[in-house]
């Protein structure tokens, strides 16, 4: 029986995949556990693999966005045809990709799919037409699942050019001539009536015949007159990691009532501590990885006031609230292309070695892209520090479905009043983004007050 090679969950929150790669050519022969394809999910990237032998027949085209349990693929059997398996509406599913557990074979009833006018095809051969001004009803698939490809514009774009092109354009209409959108703007700003112009072609009016138009009435010379032309706008498509970063930000922005607490904390101790701890450790060991980062120290803090704060460990699901009894800090790492969040397991178990040497090692793999999908699961809580950006304070938005997320500002030399004399001490701002449905300003202010507590007595975080 032929298999449908679908898009695998593997991730909470994921609902799409972008199939990012093809390791296969359409009617290639796989064996069992070849890699198919390269997917890219919530910020991250798997190899999906064949789970039967036989011959590929692939549905979609690198770069396409396909929903969560869609097939991308179908594995055909010895004898069996493309045509032959989609009129039998049934099909075996399977799906896997490494670092994830397998997807059961399951029996499933393939719909038919009631007839729409909306047409099927990736963003890119929506914009390749959109700039040969075709429009997509006027395209026939040669996809058996119906989706249009670039290879099918490209088939129109050539039949279009070898037909006769008559010597005298056709009177324009009112119907047949159109505006774009930059044209109707420029009209606009220079006062014209954008249906008093002629399109040069014919077909379309475009900014430079408004600007001509305008110029030929102005009963002045063009060079006599300056008239506005904007330059060129670049764009890009909303794709990868941005779109999947824009997505669940936007849902955790417009599902949590968050509230932003905020207040300093003296860096002085942790400094003295951090200094200490690095000299002894380096002195004995000479080993680089075990040199603790001021972030380091914060993460402790905050796992250590986590276990006496079960509240900011706990989150929302429907009408419960689930107090988790793991702490999993997540470590926010900026990328050039958008941001990580690395996941460290049992974060208040951890000795400062250990934690010192596992966020150099995530941070490392995330920057070089080889952090898998397992080291991003499972975060119950989320520190992101841009002190070393040189950012004094920010609200940071939740890690959806935490229910809280620390922010840290860089340490700056403040002014403070000790005793009532004026000294001058290393002070930090920590900012607490919370979900305002399950905790109240006060658990929120005990929780960022015992953070600050163990930041001005590290010694205190016994690990």
């Amino acid at each position: 029986m032929a298999q449908r090679v679908i898009i695998p969950r593997l991730g909470q929150t994921m609902t799409e995949g972008i199939v990012t790669q093809w390791f296969k050519k359409d009617g290639d022969t796989v064996a069992v556990d070849d890699d198919i394809y390269e997917l890219e999910y919530d910020k991250s990237t798997a190899d999906v693999q064949a789970k039967k032998a036989g011959v590929l027949r692939i549905l979609v085209e690198e770069g396409a966005t396909v929903p969560l349990g869609e097939a991308v693929a179908i594995i055909l059997e010895n004898g069996e045809t493309l045509e032959q398996v989609l009129s039998q509406k049934t099909y075996e599913v399977a799906s896997s990709a490494k670092s994830d557990v397998p997807v059961k074979s399951v029996q499933q009833t393939a719909k038919p799919q009631a007839k729409t006018e909306r047409v099927s095809a990736s963003p890119m051969v929506k914009r390749l037409a959109a700039e040969h001004g075709i429009e997509l009803l006027t395209l026939t698939p040669s996809a058996p699942n119906g989706r249009l490809s670039k290879a099918d514009v490209e088939r129109y774009l050539e039949e279009r050019s070898k037909a006769p092109v008559s010597t005298a354009p056709e009177p324009a209409t009112a119907e047949s001539v159109r505006s774009s959108p930059m044209a109707k703007k420029i009209a606009k700003e220079l006062g014209v009536d954008i249906n008093a112009v002629t399109a040069a072609d014919g077909r379309s009016i475009t900014k430079d015949d408004v600007i001509n138009f305008a110029e030929a009435n102005s009963g002045r010379e063009s060079k006599d007159r300056e008239t506005y032309k904007p330059r060129e706008s670049r764009r890009e498509l909303l794709r990868g990691m941005r779109k999947i970063i824009s997505k669940r930000m936007a849902h955790s922005y417009f599902t949590y009532p968050t509230v932003t607490l905020t207040t300093d904390a003296d860096m002085s101790e942790l400094m003295r501590f951090r200094a200490k701890y690095n000299k002894e450790h380096m002195d004995e060991q000479n080993n680089a990885d075990i040199k603790l980062s001021v972030t380091d120290i914060i993460l402790a803090a905050a796992a250590k006031a986590l276990r006496e704060n079960e509240i900011i460990n706990a989150y929302i699901d429907g009408d419960e609230i689930v107090y988790q009894e793991d702490i999993n800090i997540g470590m926010a790492v900026g990328l050039e292309n958008g941001l990580v969040v690395p996941v460290l397991r049992n974060t208040d178990k951890l000795t400062f070695e250990a934690l010192s040497k596992q966020t150099k090692r995530l941070a490392e793999a995330a920057k070089k892209g080889t952090i898998s999908a397992d080291e991003m699961k499972g975060g119950t809580f989320t520190v992101t520090n841009l002190g070393t950006a040189g950012i004094d304070s920010f609200n940071p938005i939740i890690n959806f479905p935490e229910s809280a997320i620390l922010g840290v500002g860089r340490t700056i030399e403040k002014p403070v009043v000790l005793n009532g004399e004026i000294i001058i001490r290393p002070k930090a701002v920590l900012s607490l983004t919370h979900d305002h449905r399950l905790i109240d300003g006060i658990p929120a202010s005990k929780f960022l007050k015992a953070v600050v507590n163990y930041i001005e007595n590290p010694r205190l975080i016994t690990n």
